[in-house]
């Protein structure tokens, strides 16, 4: 197959490629970034953790075996928390809570681990919105 592009296009390409691939350059931007970077991981890290305890809370009574499949699904609760917009919310959790039902979960635990999570998310929210 020949190559449609033109000589001058493929030197722009070379020299965009070697800007961005200048180590240098690279360290300078996560440098500057590297504050802000660290200060989000903290507080997602310090969101997950809450996660983690609000699902461990909601599944007292289940076995121990189990745990890391509702702090698996706890996880997942979260991640679409964080991602789907709030009208399609309820939507995706319940396909998630079919998801993890069809695997062998109770669907009751599963509803109580899922309200426990948004619970406290939205809770967490609020109080941060408070703060600033």
């Amino acid at each position: 197959m020949k190559d449609t592009k033109k000589p001058k296009q493929f030197e722009n390409d070379s020299a965009n490629y070697a800007c961005r691939m200048n180590p240098k350059l690279v360290s300078d931007v996560l440098d500057d970034l590297g504050g802000v970077m660290l200060a989000k991981y903290r507080k997602q890290a310090e969101l997950l953790r809450l996660v983690e305890a609000t699902v461990r809370q909601a599944t007292d009574g289940a076995p121990m075996l189990v745990w890391v499949w509702y702090l698996d699904f706890g996880r997942e609760v979260y991640g679409r928390w964080r991602k789907v917009p709030s009208h399609a919310l309820a939507s995706e959790l319940e396909i998630l809570r079919h998801k993890w039902t069809v695997r062998g979960l109770d669907p009751k635990t599963l509803e109580k681990v899922e309200a426990a999570v948004v619970e406290m998310l939205n809770q967490t929210l609020a109080d941060s919105r408070l703060q600033m």
